[in-house]
């Protein structure tokens, strides 16, 4: 029993207000507080009418109050003020309704509800000691000596029950909300480990392609090599092709990532077998250019070019000619 209380605890420190949720929270709130002043001003008038200055006094505080709210979480996007400003008036004026015993002892029932929403905007823990605070405030006035004083503003009856309600409500409210509350949390921890899970396998699988593309291009290259080491004439092309297909896509002004696929994409001419190894043209065209007459004058220059030359100057001229 104590170590799961500890447990609550220890969630119910946690914030459920995080990122996305934050701001829906805060959105919530400021709407919250327009509510409070459009309510504050109607029930401002009727007490005016009424002749009832001072309740409309107190009524205008609220809606302040709500003005306040809305100011700090629609313009600043900081709920803290707002909450601390909600709840800081509701324990001073909620007192002053129930020493007092306004309209008839009707304004204490406010105290039912101001916590349940604070509960659920605010925060559990601060809806829950707004609560208690009520609670210790009608025991001390109708269970003790304080009770004659009130004694002509409530019934017999309603200062026998209401505290015991009110405990009764509090109990129902606080565990329906750390349910709520624990939920939330649940499912924020699940949705963090799944990302994370995500993004691990993730990582995983570039690696590997990562890897694979490296071994693809060693093997090409030792391949390369070796039927450019048949003939003296050919030996070392397959490197030559590769920078000079680099020098034509940086004269046409491509950017570093479409050089780089060039410099692999464009692979070579092996030898003298004729053996015509790069990308298609459309994938060429995907990667780097929609344009696949340019591309095709590239490379089709550098294939017809080294057989009509077996020296590095087919290259040179074929570098001038083209750009």
């Amino acid at each position: 029993m104590k170590e799961s209380l500890k447990k609550i605890y220890h969630q119910l420190n946690q914030s459920i207000f995080i990122g996305d949720k934050l701001q829906s929270n805060i959105k919530a709130i400021s709407y919250v507080g327009l509510a409070i002043s459009f309510c504050a001003v109607i029930t401002t008038i009727m007490n005016l009418l009424q002749g009832s200055y001072f309740m409309a006094a107190t009524t205008a505080v609220f809606c302040g109050v709500g003005i306040l709210t809305y100011i700090s979480c629609h313009f600043y996007n900081n709920r803290t003020p707002a909450i601390y400003a909600i709840i800081l008036s509701c324990m001073v004026l909620m007192t002053y309704y129930a020493v007092t015993g306004e309209n008839e002892g009707f304004a204490i029932l406010w105290t039912m509800i101001v916590p349940s929403a604070v509960m659920f905007l605010g925060g559990v823990k601060l809806g829950i000691s707004l609560s208690l605070y009520y609670w210790c405030l009608f025991v001390v006035l109708f269970y003790t000596p304080f009770r004659s004083c009130v004694a002509g503003q409530y019934t017999e009856t309603f200062m026998n029950r209401y505290p015991v309600i009110y405990m009764c409500a509090i109990m129902i409210n606080s565990a329906a909300m750390i349910r709520y509350h624990i939920s939330v949390l649940n499912d924020m921890e699940y949705n963090e480990r799944l990302t994370n899970e995500v993004q691990r396998l993730t990582a995983i699988e570039i690696e590997r392609r990562q890897q694979m593309e490296r071994m693809s291009l060693q093997m090409i290259e030792t391949l390369a090599n070796a039927i450019d080491a048949k003939d003296k004439y050919t030996n070392g092309h397959s490197y030559r092709v590769s920078e000079y297909a680099v020098l034509l896509a940086k004269k046409l002004g491509w950017d570093e990532k479409a050089i780089e696929i060039m410099g692999e994409a464009i692979k070579w001419t092996i030898s003298k077998n004729q053996v015509w190894m790069r990308c298609s043209k459309s994938q060429i065209m995907l990667l780097l250019t929609e344009d696949v007459d340019q591309i095709d004058r590239i490379v089709q220059c550098i294939y017809v070019n080294f057989y009509k030359l077996t020296d590095g100057t087919a290259f040179e001229l074929s570098y001038e000619v083209v750009l």
